[in-house]
């Protein structure tokens, strides 16, 4: 590269150019381990590494919760082991999928071993009639009261649209039947910011007010929540007596009871095939 004398701002732009082509642009390659087939001692390895870094967006066993689902046998974005390991390293710009800057790249190829290892697992595929559950879903189940699908139904729950691709149809199925089964303390106290979307919460406040509604922000100095009625609360913690969180617990009623078998197995199979 020729650096040319002139005035101003350009020779150290030049300059600047020169130092990020010879030191500051590494290939991709460069940055990863070599793929090929991993060690029992590498996946654990990444198992352990994903369960506190990736698990409060993917779920504790990769079923997916607010990031999708990793339990399949090809990933969207991630077509190869390199692609793999690039993500898990840099992220996916204009989603929420960050990049992870303190692994190293032992540690990015044994994430990306564990990740693979989920695909691998054999899952059950949905064994209910398709056209049956939209009806369920239009019907009997009330879904579009809290949830939408491509822009049409309520937006107290969360946006179903594609959930086939974030969630597995066991994770859909145990969702119906035990809403808030994966908010789960232990598994939120090992993530790496403890906050889970969508938390119940049961507050007291000074003045003697009780509430039991979803938590739909937080910061240093207020909470925000939203009960089941749709209403909308702005509380200041400095007004609180009592805050309660309620792992496990969710807004949305099971279907265990109003539900028969076949017509469960028949919503998740509608559920599953949004994507």
């Amino acid at each position: 590269m020729i650096i040319k004398k002139a005035n101003g701002i350009w020779p150290l732009l030049s300059l600047f150019g020169f130092y990020l082509v010879m030191f500051g642009c590494k290939p991709i390659e460069e940055d990863l381990v070599a793929s090929g087939p991993a060690t029992t001692e590498e996946i654990d390895r990444g198992s352990n590494i994903f369960h506190v870094q990736c698990a409060r967006c993917h779920g504790f066993e990769g079923a997916g919760s607010s990031a999708p689902s990793l339990q399949r046998s090809s990933l969207e974005h991630a077509t190869t082991d390199e692609m793999l390991q690039y993500i898990i390293k840099n992220g996916i710009p204009g989603t929420e999928m960050p990049g992870s800057w303190v692994l190293t790249p032992p540690d990015v190829h044994s994430v990306a071993a564990y990740v693979k290892s989920l695909g691998a697992v054999e899952q059950e595929e949905p064994t209910g009639d398709l056209a049956a559950g939209k009806l369920i879903y239009l019907g009997k189940g009330g879904c579009p009261a809290c949830h939408i699908i491509d822009g049409e139904g309520g937006s107290l729950g969360p946006d179903l649209s594609r959930v086939g691709v974030r969630q597995s149809a066991e994770f859909i199925k145990r969702s119906l039947l035990e809403p808030g089964f994966f908010k789960k303390a232990d598994v939120v106290a090992n993530t790496a910011s403890g906050f889970v979307h969508n938390l119940m919460l049961r507050v007291k406040t000074k003045s003697g007010q009780q509430i039991t509604a979803m938590r739909i922000n937080e910061d240093a100095f207020n909470l925000q929540l939203r009960d089941a009625e749709n209403n909308y609360y702005s509380l200041r913690k400095k007004d609180l007596l009592e805050v309660e969180k309620m792992y496990e617990t969710s807004l949305m009623p099971s279907v265990k009871n109003t539900l028969s078998e076949n017509e469960l197995e028949d919503l998740v199979a509608y559920l599953v095939s949004r994507k």
